[in-house]
């Protein structure tokens, strides 16, 4: 099952982190800085639609629109595209 990340701007997850491991993007979402997680799991729980996992380790993995998930869908239903943003939306 696919969760995508909503992109939230502000993100509640990256508002959650104790250590700054994950931070804001420009235009929303977060990038995740390993190296500065404490693998303490609160960005999975303050996370609005669960787009963060938390693996037996306590590694992160958050949704980064990256696509790798399109090719992997058994059934074809999930698709990546690029859409042109207005500027005045920016």
């Amino acid at each position: 099952m696919a969760v995508l990340c909503l992109a939230c701007d502000p993100a509640p997850c990256a508002l959650a982190c104790p250590t700054g491991a994950l931070a804001q993007r420009n235009g929303g979402g977060v990038v995740v800085r390993k190296k500065l997680c404490i693998k303490c799991g609160q960005c999975v729980v303050a996370c609005p639609v669960e787009a963060i996992s938390q693996n037996h380790g306590g590694e992160i993995f958050v949704c980064i629109h990256c696509g790798r998930c399109v090719e992997f869908c058994p059934q074809n239903c999930l698709e990546l595209q690029d859409i042109a943003v207005p500027a005045e939306v920016r």
